[in-house]
C-alpha cells in the first residue's frame, strides 16, 4: 500500500508537469523535513527562508528552554503512569486529579477575565485501547464526582465539597497564581463558583482507531481528550490548557514530538493557564528536541539552503519514521558523540589532490606544530579549516562524508554554551606507512590510529578533536597508494548522548 506522503507528492508532481511554467513555494513548521527529501527531488528547493512568528506566538522558548525544566512556571513533572496499577486499582493517578483540577479552575479564571473559549485537556496514556477505555471511564468518574460536590450549592461550592477535594481545589488555585503573576487573580471563590456553574458543560472523548473519534469542532466548555498513537501526528487541538503525557515512545522521532507540541501557538493570552505535565525523561526529550530544532533553523537562516545534518540531542531520537523515506535515493547515516570517523578510501591520487598535500602541509608545518601525537588547542573554525579539503574517494563506503562531516562540526561550533568554539588538534605521524588492511582485501584501511584506547593522546573529551596522519602513499604488491604523500583526518565527536543524523545522498 502506498503511503498517504508518496500519493501527494505524485499528485502535484502530476499538475507541475501539466503546466507550462509554474512558481512552486512550499512551507513547513518542522524544518528536518529538509533533510529527509531525496537529492534529486522535484520537491527538492532552490533555496530557504526561515520566518519568525509574529507578536504573540509561544514556543519552545516558554517551556523547554534550558535543562532547567524542573524551575518551569509551566512545566510540572510527574512519575510515569505505572499502568499495571491502573488496570488493578481502577483508581486514577493523584497526579492526573491535580491536572483535571488546575485545567477547570485555568478555563473559569480565563473566562473570568473575559477570554469565552471552550477549553480543552489532553491526557496521553499508552499505545493499548484498553488503557484508553479505563483512563476515559476514570477521568469521566472523577468529573462526575466533582460536578456532583460542586453543584449541591452552586452559589458557594465549598459547602457541598469535601475537605479532601478542597484542598486539592486550594492547591490547583495556588499553582495558578504562580504564573498570572501582572494579573489580578480572582479570589478563589469566585473561580469556584465560575467553575460549578459550568462544569456540567464538559465531555470526555477518547481519541483512537477503534473509537473512529476525531478531534472536531468544540461544542462544550470542557472537552477532555483521552488517546494514544492517533494523537501522535498531525491533529490540532484547540485552545488546549493542559497536556498530561503518561506514556512514552519507544523509538521517538523528531518531527513526531515536535506535532506532540500541541501547547505552542498565538496563545499569549492564555499562557498563564497552560500546564504540561510530563516526566523528567519526556521533559528533557523535548528540551533535547527544541535544542535540535533551534540549530536546524540556525543552519537554514545562516545558508538559506536545505540542511544535510541534523543535531540530535539524544542518541536514542530519529529525524522520522523510516517508512516515510524513499531507500533507494535517501541513505541517513548518524554520528554519535564520542565516536571517530575517518575516510576508510582516502584520495591518494596525485593527479585528483593537485596542490592539495603542499596546502595542507603549510596548514600543518612543524613551525606551528612541532610536537607529534601531542594536542594542541585550537577553535572549531580552525579544525575546519583544516577539514576543509576532500579527502575521501567520492561514491566508495563507509560513513564519513567530508561535506557532511563538516557541517556537523559546524554544528558544534554553533553551540557556544557548551563548547566555545574549542576542539583539539593531534599530529599523529607525518611519515606514515599504513597500508591498506588486508582483512578488507586492500581495498580499505580498517584503522588510522594505533590503539591508544577511547582517549586518544590525552585530548579533551568535552570537545571535537582532529587527529591527521601524513603517509608516505608507497605503491605495493597489495594494491596500494600512488606513489605520493597525502594526509589522512580522523575525528573524534565530543563526548555525550547526542547524534548528527546526515542524509549522505
Amino acid at each position: 500500500m502506498e503511503c498517504e506522503e508518496h500519493v501527494v507528492n505524485r499528485a502535484i508532481v502530476d499538475l507541475r508537469n501539466h503546466l507550462n511554467s509554474h512558481t512552486y513555494l512550499q512551507t513547513t513548521a518542522t524544518p528536518q523535513a529538509l533533510l529527509l527529501q531525496d537529492s534529486q527531488s522535484a520537491f527538492r528547493p532552490a533555496f530557504v527562508v526561515v520566518t519568525e512568528p509574529g507578536t504573540g506566538y509561544v514556543g519552545g522558548n516558554y517551556f523547554f528552554d534550558n535543562n532547567n525544566f524542573s524551575n518551569s512556571a509551566h512545566i510540572r513533572l510527574v512519575p510515569d503512569i505505572d499502568l499495571d496499577r491502573l488496570r488493578s486499582s481502577n483508581r486514577i493517578p493523584d497526579t492526573v486529579i491535580q491536572s483535571m483540577l488546575v485545567f477547570f479552575l485555568g478555563a473559569a479564571i480565563l473566562r473570568i477575565q473575559g477570554n469565552y473559549k471552550k477549553y480543552t485537556y489532553l491526557l496521553h496514556t499508552s499505545f493499548r485501547q484498553g488503557d484508553h477505555d479505563l483512563a476515559a471511564v476514570l477521568v469521566d468518574n472523577f468529573k462526575n464526582e466533582l460536578t456532583n460536590q460542586l453543584r449541591q450549592n452552586p452559589n458557594d461550592p465549598i459547602t457541598g465539597v469535601s475537605p479532601i477535594i478542597i484542598r486539592e481545589l486550594q492547591n490547583a488555585y495556588d499553582n495558578l497564581q504562580q504564573t498570572f503573576v501582572n494579573i489580578q487573580i480572582p479570589l478563589f471563590h469566585d473561580v469556584l463558583a465560575e467553575t460549578a456553574r459550568r462544569i456540567t458543560s464538559t465531555e470526555v472523548i477518547k481519541i483512537n482507531s477503534d473509537t473512529g473519534e476525531g478531534i472536531g469542532s468544540l461544542t462544550r466548555k470542557h472537552t477532555l481528550y483521552i488517546g494514544g498513537t492517533k494523537l501522535g501526528r498531525g491533529v490540532t487541538v484547540k485552545n488546549l490548557l493542559v497536556t498530561y503525557y503518561g506514556r512514552d515512545a519507544q523509538q521517538p522521532q523528531m518531527d513526531t514530538v515536535l506535532q506532540h507540541a500541541r501547547m505552542y501557538g498565538y496563545r499569549q493570552h492564555e499562557l498563564p493557564a497552560i500546564r504540561i505535565y510530563l516526566p523528567t525523561h519526556l521533559a528533557q526529550r523535548f528540551v533535547d528536541i527544541h535544542v535540535s530544532d533551534n540549530l536546524v533553523r540556525e543552519q537554514c537562516r545562516l545558508t538559506h539552503l536545505p540542511i544535510q545534518v541534523i543535531p540530535l540531542m539524544s542518541k536514542g531520537i530519529r529525524p522520522t519514521r523510516r517508512n516515510v523515506l524513499n531507500d533507494n535515493t535517501v541513505n541517513i547515516v548518524t554520528y554519535q558523540g564520542g565516536k571517530q570517523y575517518f575516510p576508510s578510501l582516502p584520495i591518494s591520487d596525485p593527479n585528483i589532490l593537485g596542490n592539495q598535500i603542499q596546502e595542507i602541509d603549510n596548514l600543518l608545518s612543524t613551525a606551528k606544530y612541532s610536537n607529534q601525537q601531542q594536542p594542541y588547542t585550537l577553535t572549531i573554525d580552525e579544525l575546519l579549516e583544516i577539514l576543509n579539503f576532500q579527502y575521501k574517494i567520492p561514491g566508495s563506503s563507509g560513513a564519513w562524508n567530508d561535506d557532511l562531516i563538516r557541517q556537523a562540526v559546524s554544528a558544534l561550533r554553533d553551540q557556544q554554551e557548551r563548547y566555545q568554539n574549542t576542539g583539539s588538534l593531534v599530529i599523529v605521524n607525518r611519515n606514515s606507512n599504513l597500508k591498506k588492511s588486508e582483512s578488507r582485501g586492500y581495498n580499505q584501511i580498517a584503522v588510522v590510529l594505533p590503539g591508544v584506547g577511547n582517549i586518544p593522546y590525552g585530548i579533551d573529551r568535552k570537545y571535537p578533536a582532529l587527529f591527521m596522519t601524513r603517509l608516505r602513499g608507497e605503491v605495493d604488491s597489495q594494491g596500494g597508494w600512488h606513489g605520493a604523500p597525502f594526509w589522512i583526518p580522523v575525528i573524534r565527536f565530543p563526548d555525550g548522548n547526542y547524534a548528527f543524523s546526515v542524509n549522505e545522498s
